[in-house]
């Protein structure tokens, strides 16, 4: 069976903020949530901890390239 999240679970399990989340699923990086039940938005746990794995990895690549030295720069 599915996990399913709340917003409030969302936000505890990602440890990002609801408005972080909501700007991430505008971007596209986070699993927009479905609606069960009028006004009841869930997200699909499996879904939520892909993203947060490649958004993980995102962060760590570009990390990576800004503490990379410079080919050719002047060492001191």
């Amino acid at each position: 069976m599915k996990r399913w999240l709340s917003y409030r679970t969302a936000v505890e399990e990602t440890t990002l903020s609801e408005s972080t989340i909501r700007r991430l699923i505008s971007e596209g990086k986070f699993p927009a949530p479905q609606e069960i039940t009028r006004g009841r938005k869930v997200f699909d746990g499996a879904a939520v901890q892909r993203a947060m794995v490649k958004l993980l990895a995102e962060r760590r690549s570009s990390a990576a390239k800004t503490a990379a030295p410079t080919p050719g720069a002047a060492r001191t």
